[in-house]
């Protein structure tokens, strides 16, 4: 990257879903498993769609809804129940969402994440996760608890939780640094998303990193101070 931070950083606050562990690829998953049990369910009144005409349009909803924010994965079933104009009540709904996160829950850790937290911990930095919470369905400290590292974080933020406003406000980012009693220019947000996770911290006034494992956002506006295909690459401007 042609760069060195040196000790001009305190602090690095990380996203979680996607960034320290495996999240889209399960959560397609659990769409499937979902999307199976309502062409299950409901095969009557969905005339000649097919369980992959079903797969589609819940993905579609699902992905459009989470680009504007909304998490609660209650509200995506019934968009999609609401456009086929099919009712359905919230004993059924709540039962597609406890089979969508049986399955989007199960996240493994990248190995990068791994090492670098151990990294930069050892070389003093403070460290923070700034992640959105998950809507009805789980409690997203639990999928946090489980993570093997948890403990080497100073400090946790779930936006869209206690009154905090959900990324990409940037009251969570600046809540984040009071926390731990540190500058907004003497911090790093590494995330996947180009506008909660990039653009939102650096209108915090942070310095961000869009971690890219799969070269996906090429077409999208470069929000961040930096684009890395791998968490490892922080360690290379932050000896």
């Amino acid at each position: 990257m042609g760069v060195t931070f040196t000790r001009s950083i305190d602090a690095i606050f990380f996203d979680y879903d996607d960034t320290l562990v495996e999240f889209r690829r399960q959560s397609e998953k659990a769409i499937y498993a979902v999307s199976f049990e309502i062409y299950s369910g409901y095969n009557d009144v969905l005339k000649k769609c097919t369980l992959d005409c079903v797969y589609k349009a819940v993905m579609e909803i699902s992905r459009e809804l989470e680009y504007y924010g909304y998490y609660d994965r209650d509200e995506w079933w019934k968009n999609f129940f609401y456009k086929l104009k099919i009712e359905i009540d919230n004993i059924n709904v709540r039962k597609l969402t406890e089979i969508y996160w049986s399955i989007a829950s199960i996240n493994s850790p990248y190995n990068d994440g791994l090492e670098i937290i151990n990294f930069l911990k050892d070389n003093g930095y403070y460290l923070g996760i700034i992640t959105n919470n998950d809507g009805k369905g789980i409690d997203k400290i639990v999928r946090l608890n489980r993570y093997p590292l948890i403990r080497k974080f100073d400090t946790i933020i779930i936006a869209g939780e206690n009154n905090i406003k959900p990324k990409p406000s940037i009251e969570p980012f600046i809540i984040a640094t009071e926390k731990l009693g540190i500058r907004t220019s003497r911090t790093i947000m590494v995330g996947d998303n180009p506008i909660k996770d990039c653009w939102a911290s650096r209108m915090a006034g942070f310095k961000s990193v869009l971690i890219d494992r799969h070269d996906s956002m090429e077409k999208f506006p470069v929000f961040s101070t930096y684009v890395i295909k791998s968490l490892s690459e922080l360690e290379k401007f932050l000896q």
